[in-house]
């Protein structure tokens, strides 16, 4: 499944690419620590970070429209409309 879920073959070593086999299931929760102490992995489970407030562009309010901008100039031929091409 986590081939398919994350297109990640999970048995192919990170480091070589070459096929990694399963050794053993953990089946007792008390032998977990001892294995990874061993392997040089921590015991406990990382603290989480406090979450975030919003990015600062969210709280900028968004400019408004300039309606007082540069006026077209009237063009310089005349153009009639009800013709249709």
């Amino acid at each position: 499944m986590l081939a398919r879920l994350f297109e990640v073959f999970p048995l192919a070593c990170p480091r070589c690419g070459g096929e990694m086999r399963l050794v053993a299931f953990v089946t007792e929760g008390a032998t977990l620590p001892r294995m990874l102490v061993h392997v040089g992995e921590p015991t406990q489970a990382p603290v989480p970070k406090p979450a975030r407030g919003p990015p600062d562009w969210d709280l900028e309010p968004e400019p408004g429209l300039d309606w007082e901008g540069p006026i077209f100039p009237k063009p310089e031929f005349g153009f009639d409309q009800r013709i249709s091409w």
